[in-house]
């Protein structure tokens, strides 16, 4: 990052460079001999007096005018500058401030007004593209800056999001083999094989920005299979998966919380009760629907439970554009339904 001295020292050395060419060249062009003189020195000298005068007055028609968009007062300005300043400048160099300063020497204003005014067009007509070249540069700096900022603030919140995310798995399952402990279940054993894989997956991709597919796939089903186990009528959990998902990938841990809220406020205390995934992938897209029987009287709200707002931010933030995601409740049942895009927007409904 360029510091405030850095970019004065620029400001100062561009600007010496800029004039050191200029000298070198008018100096050169000035001399009529082979070997350049003292006095093609002074007069050269004398002729930048009006157009640095020219050019410092430009560059606060630019800063005044031109940058906060009046053009037609800085059209106006320029003119001014070339057409009555510069020239009237360069009358005064030679014929007061020449005899004045350099006494020794005789000079006069050799260039006509409309010479004049040329030349110094020339000139300003030059710092004018230096002007937007540099503009130019600055504003693609400026828009890699933010563009670089933009990328931490969303690597940033992924992570937060997802560090959210995954102790909310942990604390449910946990309290799960805690129960079967306490009944001295033999499922205990088996749960905590299942969980030890689960988190391992949870740990691998947890700093990943994508997976493949087939393996957040795996991790569902070792998900549901651990929730089967705890209730004693597995066969009201179901869960499908249809299509390739091979080549494929996606964030981690995204689908998860869709399918963790059929657990959370899910009823499966009857034999009409049920937890239904369904999963399908084909070469464009991904559909994930999830259903369950609520318990009585409670109320799923998409907007306020802290898991489905992390995972739609997640969305806006990784797919923006190419996810759709509802759902609908009736009677004593929850849906939800997630749409996601692999390669193109998802179209407006």
């Amino acid at each position: 990052m360029i510091t405030s001295n850095q970019n004065l020292f620029l400001i100062i050395a561009r600007n010496l460079v800029f004039w050191a060419i200029s000298f070198i060249v008018l100096v050169h062009l000035f001399s009529y001999q082979d070997e350049i003189n003292r006095v093609d020195l002074v007069y050269t000298l004398l002729f930048h007096v009006p157009l640095v005068l020219g050019l410092v007055l430009h560059k606060l028609a630019l800063h005044s005018s031109f940058n906060q968009g009046r053009y037609g007062v800085y059209a106006f300005q320029v003119l001014i500058i070339a057409s009555l300043l510069i020239p009237q400048a360069y009358f005064l160099t030679f014929n007061v401030l020449a005899e004045w300063v350099f006494s020794g020497f005789y000079f006069v204003a050799v260039y006509s007004w409309l010479e004049m005014t040329g030349i110094g067009g020339v000139y300003l007509s030059v710092t004018f593209l230096f002007h937007i070249a540099f503009s130019w540069y600055r504003q693609q700096e400026e828009i890699k800056k933010v563009g670089e900022l933009k990328e931490q603030k969303k690597t940033a919140e992924l992570q937060a999001l997802r560090a959210q995310i995954n102790p909310h798995f942990l604390f449910n399952t946990l309290n799960t083999i805690y129960g079967e402990t306490l009944r001295k279940s033999e499922k205990a054993p088996s749960l905590i094989l299942q969980l030890s894989e689960i988190l391992r997956y949870v740990v691998d991709t947890s700093q990943e920005e994508e997976v493949p597919l087939k393996d957040e796939l795996t991790y569902i089903q070792n998900y549901v299979k651990l929730q089967q186990e705890r209730f004693n009528r597995p066969d009201q959990i179901s869960l499908n998966i249809d299509g390739d998902p091979e080549k494929r990938k996606i964030a981690p841990l995204l689908l998860i919380t869709f399918i963790e809220n059929c657990f959370k406020h899910g009823r499966l205390t009857r034999e009409s009760d049920f937890i239904r995934i369904s999963i399908s992938v084909n070469s464009k897209s991904l559909e994930l629907t999830t259903s369950n029987t609520c318990k009585t009287g409670h109320e799923i709200s998409t907007t306020n439970s802290t898991g489905l707002a992390n995972t739609r931010k997640r969305l806006e933030l990784r797919y923006k554009g190419r996810y759709q995601m509802s759902s609908a409740r009736d009677g004593d049942s929850y849906q939800s339904t997630l749409i996601l895009s692999f390669n193109h927007a998802m179209p407006d409904h």
